[in-house]
């Protein structure tokens, strides 16, 4: 019997009798499978758990609005549903802030393109997290915007309030690991960012590994095999 590579995790490979090899790749697959079902019911979970907090938290204030109403205190009962009316806004505009976000940030020509869609997404997804600490969507002007250490707008060098793609143009500019190679092979000059040979890892490797780690061994010129 013909003995194959197989690839075991970490990118180590061995050799095995073709029968024990495919039935090895099945098993493998089926468990990868297995942990992406995993994941999403997981994701499912935690989403309607925080749906049943967020209901459970709001009929709280309502039932305690309501006894401070009986017993005449209607400012404290006002100041109670109002604190909770401005939570579930802010949380409102946290999504609303994520979604542009993660829009602008995707459409970006010069964001660093992976070479599958589920680390792309998580790529996005991980700038996304380093951003929004500095942006807030406003949900009065429908927009989107950068605010400075002191939570007011932020300012560009012109004086007027700063624009989020900006913001993400300047952050991804001080990060040539996350930018999309802007030389071909053969063109000259090495620099950050370039296109040029670089190390080559397994698929399997390249699966354990960040976005962030996997964005600057590609932008290093980085590989995959196999």
């Amino acid at each position: 019997m013909t003995d194959v590579d197989v690839e075991l995790q970490g990118g180590i490979k061995i050799k095995l009798p073709e029968e024990q090899a495919t039935a090895y790749t099945a098993a493998r697959a089926k468990d990868k499978a297995e942990r992406e079902t995993l994941a999403q019911v997981a994701g499912a979970a935690k989403a309607e758990k925080d749906a049943a907090a967020a209901a459970a938290a709001k009929a709280e204030s309502e039932k305690q609005a309501m006894e401070l109403t009986k017993k005449g205190e209607f400012d404290k009962a006002r100041e109670l549903l109002t604190a909770e009316h401005t939570k579930r806004i802010d949380s409102f505009a946290g999504k609303y802030r994520d979604t542009h976000l993660r829009a602008q940030v995707a459409g970006l020509p010069s964001l660093l393109r992976l070479p599958d869609a589920k680390a792309q997404t998580a790529l996005v997804d991980d700038v996304v997290a380093q951003l929004r600490g500095s942006c807030r969507f406003d949900l009065d002007s429908d927009t989107l915007q950068v605010i400075g250490q002191d939570g007011r707008p932020a300012l560009a060098s012109d004086g007027k309030p700063m624009q989020a793609d900006a913001f993400i143009s300047q952050f991804l500019e001080a990060r040539p690991y996350l930018r999309q190679p802007t030389k071909t092979p053969g063109s000259g000059g090495a620099g950050a960012g370039d296109s040029k040979s670089g190390p080559i890892l397994t698929q399997s490797a390249l699966d354990v590994m960040s976005p962030l780690q996997k964005a600057k061994h590609f932008a290093a010129g980085g590989t995959v095999q196999g």
